[in-house]
């Protein structure tokens, strides 16, 4: 036998002492220090409202109100000081970043210096996250959505040592603005083990049913040795959706592979056959996400076999069912995401685990009130040479040699123990053909040997195992064999057309779905709209249907719904079983009630929900939320014995709401039970150490709340929100003294702010200021509320006049308290223009669009010149439908009335970039002249330097005006930012080039004309351009280059040229074409021209195909054009392909006339312009 190198040994790091040795339990340490790391200074949150209009991220609806935009970045490198969170043990640091999404920094190993996740040592944002600055590297936290919505915001944190156990933890989280979500995750080192351990906890603290993802995003580094390990048992991988199955580890090179050898180089990498999927090295061609189909495993991991070290991952099977691992490749076009992410820390992938969820996106349903927890655990795994099984007390492996007689196994152990036992048994032998006794091991001692067995025994019937001293055995493997799963899993179905439907049922649920999925392409109404139209009393359309309008504030419509459910249900005179129908009418009346001007109104409405809650009551699947809504009506009568009672029968059902503990604390308050109070919310700490509400009630406990907001606000990420929590949180139960008592302190905290900047590359204090900043209208709007509710209307009018006369930045109202508050003051104050501008950005967020451009008109009717307003309107009348494709115009339509409100807006705030980008994509729609949109982009050319969209908008206009010069000083000009699954930038560069080395060749100047030949083939780092995995446009321009080396006498040139131009595969399209022209000057075989003729003929038919009526439910990114615009520029698109295709086969006349039919209609497509200017017969 031999002993494995241990490569692990050469790595070692000067900074950290050696690992204590022994069983004893190590001392953790944890501390609040800082960091120094060099930044790029991203630009400053958007301060105009960004709605939804049908943007597809990471396969969900990627909305981002009430959130700011931050997606303007900047290239400047600066020294920041971060606030590092640290923890240590005897074998392991890490450390994480608060003020940057609770981001982890680091898993060290002391020893070694090896770092378990990738270590980022630069902050080098890309536009990735969902509001555009995201970071690589680490550990994300991704929950209710992925990538979540503020991974590179501050988020709250707390260190925690619990005085009982002495465990010591770092917190972080915060509560979700869009659904109102509330994440919890502790990290700790464990004291007796190498292992990073995370307590999750996830929470909705609201009425209403939602659905949530939650996956720890876990990035490695990589290079050619490493290779993911999904369980060996693991034969079966998947893409987003379901959407594509692949045999695992050997599967396809592509996700799609549907080229013909002809349009392949001999030298080209194959696109087709199988790889071994679980090696970094061998994605050649395209980036990929793949997914473990995997129940029976609780494991991932991967390994660097050069370092002989990796990652391991374990978590309860049953709970943490997600696996995956994403990178972005092996190939040029790949490596540009490391230029763009990293300095100098190259490659990474990330394994991915998802808990409740085994795909992106996967959502599962969260109750109201419900916290969900589950454990995971992360470490370093050394010198066994690979992995084949993972638990908390280590990794084993087990692995056939080169040699059949010669079996490798390792163990790793996660602690320090002494006297175990190795062996190596054999199926039906007598005996272990291999016994090792007195083996010391420990997180920096693997164990690893080689062992000589029988020859001809398969690999299934050896099983190694680890046993501790006391004979137990708690690390082992057997191998397992092959499963090749012939044919693979069905694709995940589209949804067929609603009409298609004849069943209620099949129709409610395919609605269910998209609405649980948060599908951002198939509007789920119909579905449901079709169930009810098979069924008009079916219960659950009916609830489904009414939660979405409830949701949204639409009560009246939400409790018409809702009263035939119940109606369904309870027909006959029966007690019904299912008791969500009854639960969710309570709500919606009990919403009305605190809605209602008339207190008739408002007791009829709360005495309903009062008896339709106890109703519910009589069902245990909604009991605790229906006494939890008991509580908060008692509370708004103010009978405290009542609430008491109700809140107890709510705990007696689920006593690890934090929530329902504060409500408690908060109630025995009222009654002088200071003992009672301070317990609750000890147990509330203990529940959720984040809770902030919790901290605010016990400062007005102890001294009637008057450092409840300071106190509240401690270490929170995002001040003002959280704030806004806890006072809706007390709104909820008729607290009206806090509520106005919490609004006046952090009036009185922003009244004391110092300013911040907003706009340019900003230092990390300045959007670190605007993120604990108290400067909110809404704090007066629920001031003046809550005074009006206490019965001082005259001081509740002056209150909402303050809040209105308040700058509107970052104050995107979105709860349904807000609603409340901001219906109330329109109603007391109807002459104040942001009240209006308020509303209406919450109704439309609502979906409520014709009362928000009702309450926008009135904002401008009071104020003409509200710059928002004005471009809210805008926005609004070029999107009247819904985002969804199958119902509306997401990207929006062509209105000129909608054009003059942005005209206006841009004359009252002419720095305002969104709304300059947002009115070029509606000229362009309207099918403005290019010089008129070039002028107006000249016309604010300062603001449109802002934004890489903006003057991106305005190279292609250059282009389209043919000042080739132009468009390339700003294409070569400044570094630009694509986000991910966008069209890249190459394109324009290229066309710029193209045509003006054309011009340049018609003029005679062939010196110039191929240096810009030549740039055309480069792919400029500030374009986040990279050589793709196909040929690209290379064949049109090596047949241009042809053409000018053959124009001055160098046929070796022209021949070469046209080679090359032969060289790769291409998508089958325009470069056909070329590939034609190039065949036939090289008189090549007809039978490859005809093969590229086929391939053209082949896109123009794809092009001119017609869009089904319900698209690809499943794209993971997608934009907000609809399939209706995505079939006029495929008409167009296709009939410049046509005109190649006549102009090829000699058909010059029919082809000019294509072209200019094409140039006159679509200035954009510029090729058909240059074609048409064309003599006849001449490409």
């Amino acid at each position: 036998m031999r002993t494995c190198l241990l490569a692990f040994g050469a790595v070692l790091c000067g900074s950290f002492a050696l690992a204590a040795s022994g069983e004893d339990r190590s001392e953790v340490k944890v501390a609040k220090s800082s960091i120094v790391l060099p930044t790029y200074a991203p630009g400053g949150y958007d301060k105009t409202p960004l709605f939804y209009t049908g943007r597809v991220y990471q396969g969900a609806q990627g909305r981002v109100y009430p959130y700011p935009m931050q997606d303007v970045l900047h290239d400047g490198k600066i020294d920041e000081t971060y606030t590092y969170l640290t923890m240590e043990n005897d074998w392991l640091q890490f450390g994480l970043l608060p003020e940057h999404g609770g981001h982890l920094l680091n898993l060290t190993d002391k020893k070694t210096g090896f770092e378990t996740f990738y270590r980022q040592h630069v902050v080098k944002p890309a536009l990735i996250g969902m509001l555009g600055a995201w970071i690589s590297g680490g550990v994300e936290w991704n929950f209710p959505h992925h990538h979540r919505a503020t991974t590179a915001m501050p988020i709250d944190w707390r260190l925690v040592k619990d005085k009982n156990t002495g465990t010591k933890a770092i917190w972080i989280g915060e509560t979700e603005l869009r659904r109102r979500l509330k994440w919890s995750i502790g990290l700790s080192l464990l004291p007796d083990r190498a292992v990073l351990q995370a307590e999750n906890a996830f929470m909705n603290r609201g009425p209403y049913i939602e659905s949530m993802i939650y996956w720890a995003n876990v990035s490695v580094h990589c290079g050619d040795d490493y290779q993911v390990i999904f369980p060996p048992s693991c034969h079966l991988g998947f893409d987003h959706h379901k959407a594509f199955w692949t045999s695992f580890p050997m599967g396809p090179k592509m996700v799609d592979h549907q080229w013909i050898p002809s349009q392949r180089a001999k030298t080209a990498d194959d696109v087709e056959g199988l790889i071994d999927l679980s090696w970094w090295r061998n994605f050649t061609v395209e980036s990929r996400s793949i997914f473990a189909m995997d129940p029976d495993n609780a494991w991932l991991a991967g390994y660097d076999h050069k370092k002989n070290m990796g990652t391991a991952h374990v978590s309860n099977r049953h709970l943490t069912v997600g696996k995956k691992f994403f990178l972005w490749g092996n190939f040029p076009e790949a490596h540009v995401w490391d230029t763009v992410l990293t300095d100098s820390d190259g490659p990474y992938l990330e394994l991915m685990v998802g808990c409740w969820s085994d795909n992106q996106p996967d959502y599962s349903w969260i109750a109201p009130y419900e916290t969900r927890k589950v454990s995971q655990f992360w470490f370093p795994v050394k010198g066994i040479s690979g992995v084949k099984n993972v638990t908390i007390d280590g990794a084993v492996n087990v692995e056939r040699l080169e040699k059949k007689e010669d079996l490798l196994v390792g163990f790793h152990s996660t602690r320090v123990l002494k006297g175990c036992t190795v062996r190596v048994l054999q199926k039906g032998a007598p005996a272990p053909v291999f016994e090792e006794k007195k083996v010391a091991i420990g997180p920096d001692t693997p164990w690893c040997k080689t062992v000589k067995v029988p020859a001809d025994a398969q690999d299934q019937a050896f099983t190694a195992t680890l046993a501790d001293a006391s004979g137990k055995v708690f690390l082992a493997y057997t191998p397992v064999g092959p499963d090749p799963h012939d044919p693979l899993p069905p694709k995940v179905a589209n949804p067929k057309e609603p009409k298609d439907y004849t069943s209620a049922e099949e129709a409610y649920l395919t609605g269910l779905r998209l609405d649980q999925f948060h599908n951002g392409l198939i509007d789920p109404v119909p579905y449901y709209a079709r169930a009810l139209e098979l069924d008009p009393g079916y219960a659950a359309a009916n609830v489904a249907l009414a939660t979405r309008l409830a949701k949204n504030a639409e009560y009246a419509k939400a409790e018409k719904l809702l009263r035939t459910a119940v109606a369904r249900v309870t027909r006959n005179y029966t007690r019904a079983k299912d008791a969500e129908p009854e639960y969710l009418l309570a709500v919606v009346l009990e919403e009305e009630g605190q809605l209602a001007d008339d207190p008739a109104v408002r007791a009829a409405k709360f005495k309903e929900a009062e008896d339709l809650y106890w109703r519910v009551t009589w069902r245990s699947t909604h009991a605790r939320m229906a006494y939890a809504g008991l509580a908060r009506l008692a509370c708004l009568k103010g009978d405290w014995a009542e609430a008491l009672a109700r809140v107890e029968d709510a705990l007696d059902r689920g006593a690890k709401e934090a929530k329902l503990h504060v409500t408690r604390a908060y109630i025995l308050r009222q009654l002088k039970d200071v003992t009672g109070c301070a317990k609750e919310l000890r147990l509330a700490a203990a529940i959720d150490p984040l809770d902030a509400w919790g901290v605010a009630e016990r400062a007005f406990l102890e001294d009637d709340g008057a450092d409840a907001v300071v106190n509240a606000g401690e270490n929170r990420g995002i001040k003002a929100q959280a704030l806004l929590e806890t006072v809706c949180d007390y709104w909820s139960l008729g607290a009206w003294h806090e509520v106005a008592a919490l609004c006046d302190q952090a009036s009185a905290l922003a009244a004391r702010e110092k300013p911040y900047r907003t706009e340019g590359a900003l230092p990390l204090k300045e959007t670190v200021a605007a993120c604990a900043s108290y400067k909110n209208a809404l704090f007066d709007y629920f001031g003046g509320a809550a005074l009006e509710r206490m019965g001082r209307a005259d001081l509740a009018k002056e209150r909402y006049a303050r809040a209105a006369a308040q700058s509107t930045d970052y104050c995107f109202p979105s709860r349904h308290e807000e609603y409340a508050v901001l219906k109330r003051a329109a109603a007391l104050r109807p002459d104040l223009a942001n009240t209006w501008y308020y509303l209406g950005n919450l109704e439309w967020n609502n979906d409520q669009k014709d009362a928000a451009r009702a309450s926008w008109q009135k904002a401008l009717a009071l104020k003409s010149d509200h710059a928002l307003a004005l471009r809210n309107m805008g926005f609004a009348l070029a999107h009247p439908g819904t985002y969804f494709t199958n119902t509306g115009v997401p990207s929006g339509v062509p209105s000129e009335e909608a054009y003059g409100y942005y005209v206006k807006a841009l004359a009252a705030d002419p720095t305002n970039f969104r709304a300059l980008e947002e009115m070029d994509k509606l000229a362009e729609k309207l099918g403005k002249g290019t010089a008129e949109r070039l002028a107006t982009m000249k016309t604010y050319r300062a603001t449109a330097e802002k934004y890489d969209a903006c003057i991106l908008r305005m190279a292609y206009l250059f282009n389209e005006a043919g000042d080739y010069d132009a468009a390339l000083a700003i294409l070569t000009g400044r570094r630009f930012h694509v986000w991910e699954g966008g069209e890249g930038l190459l394109a324009p560069f290229v066309d710029a080039l193209l045509l003006r080395g054309l011009g340049k060749m018609a003029a005679k100047d062939f010196v110039g004309a191929e240096a810009d030949f030549r740039q055309a083939l480069t792919y400029p780092e500030n374009l986040q351009a990279g050589r793709p995995g196909d040929a690209g446009t290379e064949p049109k321009v090596r047949y241009y280059l042809a053409q000018c080396r053959k124009a001055q006498g160098d046929e070796k040139g022209w021949r070469d040229e046209l080679a090359h131009a032969l060289k790769g595969w291409v998508h089958p399209g325009e470069m056909n074409f070329y590939r034609m022209l190039v065949l036939r000057e090289l008189k090549g075989a007809e039978a490859d021209v005809a093969a590229n003729r086929a391939e053209l003929q082949k896109a123009i038919a794809t092009l001119e195909t017609p869009q089904p009526k319900v698209i690809d439910a499943y794209a993971k990114f997608g934009g907000e054009n609809s399939p209706m615009e995505r079939q006029a520029d495929n008409l167009w698109k296709a009939k410049y392909l046509r005109g190649l295709a006549l102009l090829a086969d000699g058909k010059a006349a029919e082809a000019k006339a294509l072209f200019q039919e094409v140039a006159a209609k679509k200035p954009a497509l510029l090729w058909a312009a240059y074609q048409a200017r064309q003599k006849e017969g001449t490409p």
